[in-house]
C-alpha cells in the first residue's frame, strides 16, 4: 500500500464545501429568528433601534446568502479556497456582531422574561451553529463569540444574582458549544481523511487489480507461447534431419545458381567488352568525323575528325570548336549548338544542317552536321556526326547547271524551230528564184548571198538546236587530229595576231562524232581565246591519250575507257572564279551588250555532253585559261567526206504536203511543182486524213510537218499507218533529226529533212524515197 498523502488541501477544500452548503438553513433560520425577535420585544423596545437591528440582521444574512450561491455556482480550485474560506469568516463574524449587539440595543430591561427570550434565541443561533458552521472552526468561533459575549457583560453588570447566573450560564454553554464544535470538527476532518483513504486505497487496489489481471494475463500468454514453442521446437527436432536434407539442397542449387551468375557475368563482361571494341572500331574507323560537343569545345572525337579538320587532338580540345567555322557561317552553327534545351531527351534529333569550316590547312571544306543530345561525364552534351559534303556540293552545283541548261535549251529549240520555218520561206524563194535563174543575170549573186545568209542563219539555229539535242544528229568516225589541226589552221590564218602552237599525241586518231558540230566547238572554244587577247598572243592546242583511272578523283562521272583529252591553252586575261561558275549557262557573256549572244560556250558544253564527252577549265587570273576536253576514243575507221551535190531531181508522182504554216505550205508547193510533181496540200491533220482517206491510191508521197496545233505529226503518221500500212512519208521539221520526229523515225518512216532546205536537197530526198534515179 502506497504511503498516505497529505491531505489538508483536500480538507480545507471539503470543509468550505460543508461549510458553504449547510448556510441555506442557517441563513433561513437567521431571517425567522431576527424576524420573530423583533415583533417579540416591539412592545418593550425603542422602535428605532428594533428596526435598525433587525434590518442588519436580515441585510447581513442575505449578504451571505449571496455569496453562498456565488460559491455554489463557480467551480472554486484549491487555489481559491483559501479566500472563499476568509470571506465566509469576514461575512458571519458580521452576523454574530450584529446578533450580540441585540444586547445592548434591544436589551429590553424591564421585562426578565423577555431578557430570558432573547437569551434563549442568541443561545439557539449559536447552538444551530455549532452543525453549521463547525466543519471550519474559526467560523464557528467567529460566531458564537461575539454574538454571546455581550449578552454575558449585559447580564453580569446587572448587579441581581438571577441575572449574573444567566450570565454564568452564557459563558459556560458558549465554553461548551465551542468544545461540542471543537470535537465535531475534528470528527469532521477524521471522517473527511478516512473518506479519502478509502478512495485512494479503493483506486489504488483497483490499480492493483488491474496489474494483476495484466500480469496474470501476460504469464497465461507467455505459458502459451512456450508450449507454441515447445511444440515447435518438438517438430522441428522431428524434422531436423530433412530440413538439413532441405537445407544443403538448396545450398548446393545456390552454388550452382551463383557458378552460372559468374559465367553470365563473365559472359557479359566479355560481350561488353567486344562490344566496347566494336564500337571503338566503328568510331574510329568511321568515314564520317565524331564530335562529343560539351562546354563550347570538343571533349572527345575520333581519328576521322582530326584527318577532316587537320588540327591534333590536343588543339581540339582546346580550340573553341565554333572557331572552326567559316566566318558567316559562325552565327548559324553557334544557335544550332546551342538552342538544344537540357531536357530533351537522348532520342531527340536536331537534323543535319550544311555549313562551311576551314581546315588547319585554311581550305574551306563543305559539311552537314547532325546531333543527339547525349549525357557526358553526368552534364548535357551533343553527339556531333560530321559530313564531309565537299565533293556533293560540287555535284550538286554542276548538276544545277546541267539543269539550267536543259530548261533553256527546251526554250533554245522552240526558238530555232521557229525560226528554221522563217528561213524555210525565204530558202523556197531564193530556190524558186535562182532555179530558172542565169549565173550572168543582174541578181544572181545577190540571190546566192541571201542563200549563204540563211545558212549562216541555219548554222545559228543548228547551235541552238545541238544545244537543246542530248544526242548527235550525224555521229561518224573522223580523224580527230585532223579536224582540230584544220579548223585551228583556218581560223588562226585571219587572225595574224595569233601565234598557234599544236602538240598532238599520234596521228589519225579516231572518235565517233558530228565533224560539223566538233568544228563549231573547236572554233567556238578559239573565238573565246581570241577575245581574251585583244592584243594577241599564243594559243597552244594539246591531244594526249588518257585512261579513266586518271580521273577516278574528279568529282564529275565519265564511263570507263581510253580518252583523248584536247587541251586548249590561251595567254590571256583569265576568269575570276564567279564567270568561271557560270561560263556554259547559256546567253552569259562578259562582253558589252550587242557584243555577244552567250551562246558559244553553252553550245560548246551542249556538244560535248551529246558525245559522251566532258569539258572542264582551269584558270589563273592574269596569267590565261585552259579548256580542257574529253572524248571517248573509237576504234571504227574514219570515213570519206564527199562534197555536196547541187543537181536537182525531178519526178511526176502525186505528193501531199501537210503543214499548218501557210507560208510554208505555199513555197513547199511551189517547190514541189517545179520539181514536176503534181502536189495537193493540207493545213492540218484532219484535213490531210480526210483527203488521204479518199485519195489514198493516188497519192505516192506524203510530206509531213512535225509539230501542228490539234492534231500533232505523230498522231497523224499513225493514223496514215493504219489507213495504209505501206504509205511513204517525208518528215519535215524545224526541230533537228533527234528532237520530235525521232520517235516516228523509229517506226520505219521513210526519211527526214530539217527545215529550212534547198530545192536540190529535196528533190534528192524524195528520189531516194520513192527508189528512181537521179536525173
Amino acid at each position: 500500500m502506497p504511503q498516505k498523502p497529505k491531505y489538508d488541501q483536500r480538507l480545507l477544500l471539503e470543509q468550505v464545501k460543508q461549510l458553504y452548503g449547510q448556510s441555506y438553513i442557517a441563513s433561513l433560520g437567521a431571517c425567522t429568528a431576527s424576524i420573530v425577535t423583533g415583533i417579540v420585544l416591539w412592545p418593550l423596545v425603542t422602535h428605532a433601534n428594533l428596526v435598525i437591528w433587525v434590518s442588519a440582521a436580515i441585510a447581513i444574512t442575505l449578504v451571505r446568502h449571496f455569496f453562498i450561491i456565488r460559491y455554489r455556482r463557480s467551480r472554486v480550485s484549491a487555489k481559491d479556497v483559501a479566500r472563499w474560506k476568509k470571506i465566509f469568516i469576514r461575512l458571519i463574524f458580521i452576523s454574530g456582531a450584529i446578533w450580540g449587539s441585540s444586547a445592548i440595543l434591544i436589551f429590553p430591561e424591564t421585562s426578565f422574561s423577555h431578557q430570558v427570550f432573547l437569551s434563549f434565541i442568541l443561545v439557539g443561533m449559536v447552538s444551530g451553529a455549532i452543525g453549521t458552521f463547525s466543519a471550519v472552526l474559526p467560523a464557528f468561533l467567529a460566531y458564537a463569540i461575539p454574538a454571546l459575549l455581550p449578552l454575558f457583560i449585559t447580564f453580569f453588570n446587572a448587579g441581581t444574582l438571577i441575572q449574573q447566573s444567566m450570565g454564568g450560564m452564557i459563558i459556560l454553554y458558549l465554553a461548551l458549544g465551542s468544545v461540542s464544535a471543537y470535537h465535531l470538527y475534528n470528527q469532521t476532518r477524521t471522517t473527511l481523511k478516512l473518506q479519502f483513504e478509502n478512495i485512494d486505497l479503493i483506486h489504488f487496489l483497483k490499480q492493483e487489480k488491474h496489474r494483476a489481471d495484466s500480469i496474470n494475463k501476460n504469464l497465461k500468454d507467455e505459458v502459451k507461447e512456450r508450449r507454441r514453442i515447445e511444440k515447435i521446437l518438438k517438430r522441428h527436432r522431428e524434422n531436423l534431419e530433412t530440413m538439413i536434407d532441405e537445407r544443403t539442397n538448396a545450398l548446393k542449387k545456390s552454388n550452382i545458381d551463383l557458378k552460372i551468375e559468374i559465367t553470365e557475368r563473365e559472359k557479359t563482361k566479355n560481350a561488353l567488352k567486344d562490344s566496347e571494341e566494336k564500337y571503338r572500331l566503328l568510331v574510329e574507323n568511321a568515314n564520317d568525323a565524331i564530335v562529343i560537343y560539351q562546354d563550347g569545345v570538343s571533349k572527345f572525337h575520333n581519328k576521322r575528325t582530326e584527318a577532316l579538320l587537320g588540327y591534333s587532338a590536343r588543339e581540339l580540345y582546346e580550340k573553341p570548336f565554333i572557331e572552326l567555322c567559316h566566318i558567316n557561317d559562325q552565327d548559324f552553327l553557334n544557335n544550332l549548338l546551342q538552342n538544344t534545351p537540357e531536357n530533351k531527351t537522348e532520342k531527340s534529333i536536331i537534323p543535319g544542317s550544311s555549313t562551311r569550316i576551314i581546315n588547319n590547312d585554311n581550305k574551306l571544306l563543305w559539311v552537314q552536321v547532325s546531333a543527339v543530345p547525349v549525357t557526358w561525364e553526368n552534364a548535357p552534351a551533343l553527339l556531333c556526326f560530321i559530313k564531309d559534303i565537299t565533293q556533293q556540293k560540287h555535284l550538286e552545283k554542276q548538276l544545277l547547271q546541267a539543269q539550267k541548261i536543259e530548261a533553256i535549251g527546251t526554250m533554245a529549240a522552240g526558238i530555232a524551230h521557229d525560226f528554221n520555218n522563217i528561213l524555210s520561206g525565204i530558202q523556197g524563194n531564193t530556190s524558186l528564184a535562182l532555179l530558172n535563174m542565169e549565173t550572168t543575170q543582174e541578181y544572181y549573186n545577190k540571190f546566192k548571198d541571201i542563200e549563204s545568209y540563211i545558212a549562216s542563219g541555219t548554222e545559228l539555229t543548228r547551235q541552238l538546236l545541238d544545244f537543246a539535242s542530248s544526242k548527235t544528229s550525224d555521229q561518224q568516225p573522223i580523224d580527230i587530229n585532223q579536224l582540230i589541226n584544220d579548223t585551228a589552221t583556218m581560223f588562226c590564218r585571219t587572225k595574224k595576231e595569233l601565234r598557234l602552237h599544236t602538240y598532238y599525241n599520234n596521228i589519225n586518231k579516231v572518235i565517233k562524232a558530228d565533224s560539223g558540230q566538233i568544228r563549231q566547238a573547236i572554233i567556238n572554244l578559239l573565238i573565246n581565246a581570241w577575245q581574251a587577247m585583244p592584243k594577241g598572243g599564243d594559243i597552244d592546242i594539246i591531244t594526249e591519250d588518257i585512261t579513266i583511272k586518271n580521273l577516278d578523283n574528279t568529282p564529275y562521272k565519265i564511263s570507263s575507257g581510253t580518252y583523248i583529252r584536247i587541251s586548249i591553252t590561251d595567254s590571256g586575261v583569265g576568269m575570276d572564279r564567279s564567270v568561271v561558275s557560270k561560263i556554259f549557262d547559256p546567253f552569259f557573256t562578259t562582253k558589252k551588250r550587242g557584243k555577244g549572244t552567250g551562246l558559244g560556250l553553252s553550245s560548246v558544253y551542249g556538244i560535248i555532253k551529246s558525245h559522251d564527252g566532258h569539258i572542264s577549265v582551269d584558270r589563273q587570273p592574269d596569267r590565261g585559261s585552259t579548256f580542257h576536253i574529253y572524248f571517248p576514243v573509237s576504234h571504227k575507221q574514219t570515213t570519206v567526206i564527199h562534197p555536196p551535190d547541187d543537181s536537182i531531181a525531178t519526178g511526176t508522182e502525186t505528193i501531199l504536203i501537210i503543214d499548218d504554216e501557210p507560208d510554208i505550205l505555199e513555197i513547199g508547193k511551189e517547190m514541189l511543182e517545179a520539181l514536176g510533181y503534181q502536189v495537193h496540200s493540207a493545213q492540218n491533220g484532219n484535213n490531210a486524213i480526210e483527203f488521204y482517206s479518199t485519195y489514198k491510191d493516188r497519192i505516192h508521197l506524203v510530206i509531213l510537218d512535225m509539230v501542228m496545233p490539234g492534231m500533232s505529226g505523230k498522231q497523224v503518221y499513225d493514223r496514215l499507218v493504219k489507213i495504209n500500212p505501206n504509205i511513204k512519208v517525208l518528215i519535215s521539221s524545224g526541230y533537228s533529226q533527234n528532237g520530235p520526229a525521232e520517235r516516228i523515225l523509229k517506226k520505219e518512216c521513210n526519211g527526214f529533212i530539217q527545215k529550212p532546205f534547198k530545192i536540190q536537197l529535196l528533190s534528192q530526198t524524195i528520189r531516194k524515197i520513192l527508189k528512181d534515179p537521179l536525173n
